[in-house]
């Protein structure tokens, strides 16, 4: 199947020109038949990764895409000021594809560093690293610096898993897993 997809800004009707949008297949059971050399035929699967690029007014064109269930990232062109968005789309059995995928608002992540005997501890820099589909994608990863009662908030994507990671000046307290 073939559509276009406008991309937006948080608003949802501002064009995000230069966004980049990228569909994730999950695994695509019986995507075929293969045959190897001198063997018998076998039930193929598969994953598709399509990635593109909004043009000028926002809208990324010809994107072709089997039925699948897909995650889908869309992250901010330069400048842009959204942030990046993690969602899901169904297009098996005939179902349409999205006309409009827009930019998130940032969501927040907050906690408190306290060391062993439970007193705040200021100035340790928690860095978000995400994990599974958002590795690598770039404004996913974000880092803040704990005040002086030790609080910290970090703005990340809704619905990605992150690894926290704390270090006070050159020494690391190690990290934790959140999804």
């Amino acid at each position: 199947r073939v559509f276009d997809v406008n991309t937006t800004r948080v608003d949802g009707t501002t064009p995000a020109p230069g966004a980049q949008v990228t569909f994730v297949a999950r695994t695509i059971a019986n995507a075929g038949t293969v045959t190897p050399s001198g063997g018998s035929p076998m039930t193929a699967a598969g994953e598709v990764r399509v990635t593109a690029t909004a043009d000028g007014a926002g809208v990324v064109t010809g994107v072709r895409l089997p039925e699948a269930v897909y995650d889908v990232i869309v992250v901010p062109g330069a400048g842009d000021t959204g942030g990046v968005r993690l969602t899901s789309i169904d297009l098996t059995g005939g179902a349409a594809p999205p006309a409009v995928v827009s930019l998130a608002p940032s969501a927040s992540l907050t906690g408190l560093v306290k060391d062993e005997q439970g007193a705040p501890v200021a100035n340790v820099r928690v860095t978000a690293t995400p994990t599974g589909i958002l590795a690598g994608v770039p404004g996913a990863a974000a880092s803040a610096v704990t005040d002086a009662a030790g609080q910290y908030t970090v703005s990340v994507v809704g619905g990605g898993g992150y690894t926290l990671s704390l270090v006070p000046g050159d020494r690391a307290y190690g990290g934790h897993t959140v999804d």
